[in-house]
């Protein structure tokens, strides 16, 4: 983990772990309740923070057809992404929603969390989509 993220630990565990319960979601069409219950018992430990998950994961679903809608307007050249990236794509969305961090934070940390978890150049397109987005 780089020295400027190692003070945010839980926060990027806990990011991670969103970007996780968010792919499953989309995947396997898993309840809100059950992700909660599911990562609660594989995460008691303190690296990650629950609440933080709990909250963001609920914001998502009472914003999902709000989410939706701006994914759809910019679904122009989606072919290549994978569902990993569309996780991202609905966590970056949400967190602007909720408008707890500036925008250029959402998408460092999107750029971040694509590097981890999709292929090596999903981090453009996942950067090329959040910009498009913010700007409109």
């Amino acid at each position: 983990m780089p020295k400027n993220l190692s003070k945010f630990k839980i926060l990027v565990k806990t990011r991670e772990c969103l970007i996780q319960a968010i792919y499953q979601l989309l995947m396997e069409g898993t309840s809100i309740e059950d992700l909660i219950d599911q990562f609660s018992k594989e995460h008691q430990s303190n690296k990650v923070d629950l609440i933080y998950f709990k909250i963001r994961l609920e914001s998502l679903i009472k914003n999902l057809d709000q989410i939706n809608k701006m994914i759809q307007l910019n679904s122009s050249n989606n072919e290549g992404s994978q569902i990993i990236d569309q996780a991202i794509m609905y966590f970056a969305i949400n967190e602007n929603i909720m408008n707890e961090l500036p925008k250029e934070i959402i998408i460092d940390e999107s750029i971040r969390l694509s590097k981890k978890f999709s292929n090596e150049n999903a981090y453009k397109f996942i950067n090329a989509k959040l910009d498009q987005i913010y700007r409109e």
